[in-house]
Parts: structure tokens; sequence; C-alpha cells
């Protein structure tokens, strides 16, 4: 049995996209339950590593077993976001588009504005890569300086907005400091 906040867990459910499998460990009753106890899902998952095109398979099969248990939230444990291929991808696109500009036009070029559009463009992206599922919400352990990186956190970011504007207000950030940085390594 597995007990949080009085709320009974018989059933964790466990999807990790790292060793590639995904299993349901149930314990059996071993204690009588009474008829205030309620029963409770959850689904964990982590290393999604979006953008990595290869885990959306991940994500069909993982919103199968939310769907087939009924799991009522989603823990994703670090790593949502491969932090470092999206700082890449975002100097690899800056340079080429500051080699295409002339002298007067890079003038005129905004960092700020280069990310901020990188930002939405990625935010959208990953909206559309994870399953949106009535009545679940994602809860998202951020790991900044490991893995998410502060770009990938701005993305994150992004995406709650974006959730919470499309009135699917499902995602739940875990690890802020109250300076807003965020635990290099949540536990």
């Amino acid at each position: 049995m597995f007990f949080s906040g009085g709320v009974l867990l018989k059933n964790l459910l466990i999807a990790t996209v790292g060793s590639e499998y995904i299993y349901n460990l149930s314990e059996e009753e071993s204690m009588a339950t009474t008829s205030n106890q309620k029963e409770l899902k959850l689904v964990a998952i982590s290393q999604v590593q979006f953008p990595t095109r290869s885990r959306k398979y991940l994500m069909d099969l993982l919103e199968g077993v939310i769907k087939r248990e009924k799991a009522q939230f989603v823990i994703v444990a670090g790593n949502l976001v491969d932090g470092r291929a999206l700082e890449k991808e975002m100097r690899e696109r800056k340079k080429f588009l500051l080699s295409e500009m002339t002298r007067q036009e890079r003038k005129f070029f905004s960092e700020e504005e280069f990310e901020d559009e990188f930002v939405e463009e990625f935010a959208s992206e990953l909206d559309a890569f994870l399953p949106r599922i009535r009545s679940i919400n994602w809860h998202i352990v951020v790991a900044e300086k490991v893995y998410d990186r502060p770009l990938g956190v701005k993305i994150i970011k992004k995406l709650a907005v974006l959730r919470k504007n499309s009135g699917k207000d499902d995602i739940r950030l875990i690890g802020e400091n109250q300076d807003g940085t965020y635990d290099p390594e949540p536990k």
C-alpha cells in the first residue's frame, strides 16, 4: 500500500522512456479499506527529451496507458526537454539568420525577440507533442541546470501559459526556488 496525504494509492503506474518499458506495479490489498478511502492512479515518466521526434511513439503509448488505467495525473520526473539540443538549435538558427542578413539588417536584429520567437515555436510544438487528456494534470519536475537548461525552462513555462490560455490549465511545475530559478536536481 502507498499512502499520500490521506489518499490511498493502490496502484503505481510507471512508464520509463530511458529503458523503454512500461509496467504496472500493483500490490495486493493486504488490509481492509474503508469506503471513504480513494484510489489514486498516476503515471510517471522521465527522459522524454523533447524535441527528439522518435519519442512521439512513447507519448502515444503513454496516452494509451493513461486512458486504459484511468490515471488521474502524470509526473514527468525530469528531462522533459533536451535543453542542450535546444540551445544548439537556437545557436545554429541564429548563425544562419545572421549570415543571410546585410550589415545594415544586423543592426536591427534583436536577440531578445529572436529568443522569444524560438521559445514560442518550441512551446507550441511541445504542446502538440504532449497528449491532451481530459481531467489529467501534468506535474513536471524541472531540472534547470542538469537537463532542461534555462532555455528549456522558458519553453516549459511558455507551454504552461499556452495550455492555461487555451482553457486546459493542466501543467504544474515542480522545483521552483523563491528566486524563480529551479533546483539543479530536484528530489
